[in-house]
Formats: structure tokens, C-alpha cells, sequence
């Protein structure tokens, strides 16, 4: 049974338990020489609420870890925070990191192999076009509605900000039911590089791509897990409560 992350753990300790847990502690802000620092420790030092980064953690680091218990007391904000810097790192890192490595590639491989490698990059560029496009969605429309949502239930706001919210001609529950799946085609060209890539003397780069693409899946997964266990369900109940309309005939 994998452990669970608790507050007594030394933040050092827990990159000994999980390195790829490196990318998550930086988008809490975190950066190395924790010295013999606790979790709860560096986590009060930098004022991260302790319990948020907590389950965050653990969601990463063990994928039957189940977080909605106690992220759903947390506020939608902080939340929202870590999806949308979660984006920011698989834009400006992971895609940017697999796309330079797989030009690189293209560019190595020999005349008679550049074709059938060209199309492994034409894949990914219409993912990375694809999941882009998703995340913007996310960053423009659902993260703020989402946001305008609880502010409006919190604050027992007036029937204008309900109208504004009406504005936005969208629910979550049209979103939960048309929420995208942006793992197939990653998982489709994985599987193109395992089976059909012609045989090359760059293992050493095409192993370091598919690697990336392993970690940018996981990563992905723990993100949706997030939205799906968390998000979602949150702001389904502020709908209710609210009496918010389901837009059945939205495209989204």
C-alpha cells in the first residue's frame, strides 16, 4: 500500500519519495534548500495552505488517492490557482520540451526515414494544437464562470450578477458532460512511437521523448482527476443552489 504524504514529512524527503513530485512543488512556488524543514514547516514559512498542498501531493504521487473529501472544503480560487499554473507548465515546459525533441529527431534521421518521422510530428502538432485550445477554453470561459459562481453564492449576490452569470450562456453541467479527453491522442502517439517508428541510432532521444510523454499524461490525468473529483462536483452544487439554467444546446 503506498503511503500517504502527511505534514510531518521533510519537504526533502518527500523528492526522495517522488522526484516527479519536482514540477508540482513549483507551482506552489517552492524551490530547493528546504534544509531539515517539515512540509507543514516550509509550507507556513511560504504561506501555502498546508492541507490544499497536502492532497495536491498525494493526488500526484498516488493515482488511488482520492481528494474530494477535503479539497472540497477548500475555496474554488485556490483550486482554480494551481489547474491554471498547472496549464502554464504543460504549455511552456512539457509541450515546448517534447516539440524541440522531436524536430530534433526529425532532423537527425536519415533520408529514407524522414518521412514516416515527419508524421509522428504532424501528430503531435495537431495535439498540441488540440490541448492548447482546450486549456484556453478552461483559462477563458470555465475557470472564470466558475469563479464568477461561488463569488455570487457567497456573497448572496443581487439577480444582476445571476444575469451576469446567465450571460455567459454556459453551465458546468453542460461542461461535465461534454468534458474533453485530451489523453487519447497522446495515448495514439505513444503508440505510434513504440510500434511503427522505422529503427534509428537516436534511441537515446526518441526514449527521452516518449518518457516525456509518459509524465505529460500522467500529469494530465492527476489534473482531470482534479477538475472531475473537485471542480466539478463544487460548483454543480453552487448551480443548484443557485437555480442556474442547463444550457442543453451549447457547443462546447
Amino acid at each position: 500500500m503506498q503511503m500517504v504524504i502527511n505534514k510531518n514529512i521533510k519537504m526533502a524527503e518527500l523528492i526522495l519519495i517522488n522526484y516527479q513530485l519536482l514540477p508540482v512543488l513549483n507551482r506552489f512556488g517552492l524551490r530547493l534548500g528546504f534544509g531539515e524543514k517539515t512540509v507543514e514547516q516550509v509550507c507556513k514559512l511560504e504561506e501555502i495552505d498546508t492541507v490544499f498542498f497536502l492532497e495536491i501531493v498525494n493526488t500526484f504521487n498516488n493515482e488511488n488517492y482520492l481528494p474530494e473529501n477535503h479539497l472540497q472544503n477548500q475555496s474554488i480560487d485556490l483550486i482554480i490557482d494551481y489547474l491554471k499554473k498547472s496549464h502554464d507548465f504543460f504549455i511552456d515546459v512539457k509541450l515546448n520540451s517534447i516539440e524541440k525533441m522531436i524536430s530534433e529527431f526529425v532532423q537527425k534521421c536519415s533520408s529514407t526515414q524522414v518521412q514516416k518521422v515527419a508524421l509522428i510530428k504532424t501528430f503531435f502538432d495537431e495535439y498540441k494544437k488540440e490541448l492548447i485550445a482546450h486549456i484556453y477554453q478552461e483559462n477563458s470561459v470555465v475557470y472564470p464562470y466558475i469563479i464568477l459562481l461561488e463569488k455570487t453564492y457567497i456573497s448572496n449576490s443581487t439577480d444582476k450578477n445571476k444575469n451576469e452569470i446567465q450571460n455567459y450562456n454556459f453551465s458546468v453541467s453542460q461542461y461535465a458532460s461534454e468534458h474533453s479527453d485530451v489523453e487519447e491522442k497522446l495515448f495514439d502517439l505513444k503508440n505510434i512511437i513504440i510500434k511503427y517508428i522505422p529503427r534509428t541510432e537516436q534511441t537515446d532521444l526518441c526514449n527521452h521523448i516518449l518518457f516525456d510523454l509518459f509524465e505529460l499524461e500522467k500529469d494530465l490525468k492527476n489534473h482531470q482527476r482534479i477538475e472531475e473529483k473537485v471542480l466539478i462536483p463544487k460548483a454543480l452544487i453552487i448551480e443548484t443552489e443557485l437555480g442556474i439554467k442547463n444550457y442543453e444546446n451549447i457547443n462546447f
